[in-house]
């Protein structure tokens, strides 16, 4: 058994009655969570699923999406998550990709799917299949630029250091409830679900259709600990959910997925006065995040909160675009190497030939993220290096937007940019395009939503006689940043 798999039963063994999972008005001892998940794992063997074998998991947070990702692992699958939302020809790209032998979960729009909540099988007699650290927890794509989703493959090592390294810096505790805010398809919610199992905490999943008002259930659950992208956090503060104390049950809130705004992070330090407020920042490819920053708010601090210093044993090196290290002070690609650290993606080489690289003997990640190294914060994130964004959490490559408006019937050329935003932190996609005549822009949406999800589509849709050039020939994509912000 993987010493991940390990810990978590131990934990679960060690406190069969107390409440694991609250979700769909469901309350789940550990018992009861493991004896189903032994049943779905059982059901799995019949079925023909091996060990190291992926199983797609499509859901939105419901009780059975836990269970039957934990009976995965118990059967020694690793799990595929696919969004409800994701459109049905880009879902079934990535279940080819992945090379998904199985789907579980209540949807069938073009998916062949079960769900194993029911399996009868065994309970805790039944022993884990036999794995080691190096066996697959996760297969989680990403955006592309080539036009096609990477897959990001998560091992049990890999997963284990991240929790351990959280755990020596910000421990949690079993008497813990802790926040499951995101979709099963970002990889924060792994931090969320198996960092709750980990030390015996309770999970309270937040329904997908009440994640506007996730400071609400907070407080009625009672949730100690929690982790927030900033621009949901502050959509809850333009909302008035987040009034002065209103989150005083919060002792550990993590910050995470996009550049942090100083005055969000001010804003929830009110709302939750005895918390303690954590940056964290790192790429699906380095296990849900690489770096902290702990935050003291009675301290100078810049307009865009510090990311901090790696965690244990993770190493980080700077890079001028000709491989060289950046004078002090001076902006540098962030590389990152290490036990959280993915070795590739999932059959992916021509990716791995762009996104990693050797230097002195030791294999790096490079993470495009252009960042500084302060000598009182540490780590400053600057913005990104290639043509990638963060939009309220999600990774998005603006060439595979271009792609698939390029597809369109009518569409000549196609660039899309960031919607201007303060503190580095892009609110949406805006897509200048050309053609022989404008399109209604509800039109160009509606069709590229048949291929992209929803937080891929551009908000706004300019066309263009002609496309602005560099002197090389080039789009000039900072001419369109200029125009599209001062529309």
């Amino acid at each position: 058994m993987s010493p991940l798999l390990a810990r978590l039963e131990s934990v679960a063994r060690a406190q069969p009655g107390r409440v694991a999972l609250v979700a769909d008005g469901r309350h789940l001892t550990f018992d009861e969570l493991w004896t189903r998940a032994g049943g779905v794992a059982d059901a799995l063997r019949v079925r023909g699923v091996r060990p190291n074998d992926r199983v797609a998991v499509v859901g939105e947070r419901g009780a059975e999406d836990f269970v039957h990702m934990l009976g995965l692992w118990r059967a020694g699958a690793a799990y595929v998550p696919i969004g409800t939302k994701v459109p049905p020809e880009r879902a079934q790209r990535m279940l080819q990709l992945a090379g998904v032998v199985a789907v579980l979960a209540g949807r069938t729009d073009g998916l062949a799917s079960r769900s194993l909540w029911a399996a009868s099988g065994p309970s805790w007699p039944a022993p884990c299949a036999a794995l080691d650290g190096e066996a697959l927890a996760y297969v989680i794509f990403t955006s592309g630029s080539t036009g096609e989703p990477k897959g990001v493959p998560v091992t049990h090592r890999n997963l284990s250091a991240y929790l351990e390294n959280l755990g020596q810096c910000y421990p949690l505790h079993s008497h813990d409830r802790v926040a499951q805010l995101a979709e099963l398809s970002f990889d924060a919610s792994v931090h969320e679900w198996v960092g709750a199992w980990w030390v015996g905490a309770t999970l309270c999943v937040v329904p997908t259709r009440a994640a506007l008002m996730w400071p609400r259930y907070a407080a009625e659950l009672g949730v100690t600990s929690l982790l927030a992208v900033p621009s949901s956090v502050a959509m809850a503060q333009a909302k008035g959910l987040l009034k002065p104390g209103s989150l005083p049950t919060l002792r550990l809130v993590f910050l995470g997925g996009e550049a942090l705004p100083l005055s969000v992070a001010r804003g929830l330090q009110q709302a939750a006065p005895h918390a303690q407020l954590v940056n964290l920042f790192g790429p699906t490819e380095a296990t849900v995040a690489f770096t902290h920053f702990p935050i003291d708010l009675s301290q100078p601090l810049p307009e865009v909160v510090p990311i901090g210093q790696p965690f244990k044993d993770q190493q980080v090196l700077l890079c001028e675009e000709q491989g060289h290290a950046p004078s002090p002070g001076a902006a540098g690609e962030l590389m990152l190497a290490g036990s959280q650290v993915c070795s590739a993606y999932w059959n992916q080489p021509a990716q791995d030939l762009r996104a990693f690289t050797t230097i002195g003997g030791q294999r790096w990640y490079r993470s495009g993220d252009l960042v500084r190294d302060d000598p009182r914060w540490g780590l400053c994130y600057l913005g990104r290096a290639d043509r990638q964004v963060k939009i309220k959490g999600y990774r998005i490559e603006l060439q595979e937007v271009e792609l698939a408006v390029l597809s369109l019937q009518g569409v000549t050329q196609a660039a899309v940019v960031a919607e201007p935003a303060p503190a580095g932190a892009a609110t949406g996609l805006v897509c200048c395009w050309t053609g022989p005549q404008p399109l209604d822009a509800s039109t160009l949406r509606e069709q590229l939503a048949r291929t992209l999800p929803a937080y891929m589509l551009p908000g706004r849709f300019k066309w263009l006689q002609a496309l602005p050039l560099t002197e090389s020939g080039k789009t000039d994509y900072k001419a369109l940043a200029a125009a599209a912000g001062s529309d």
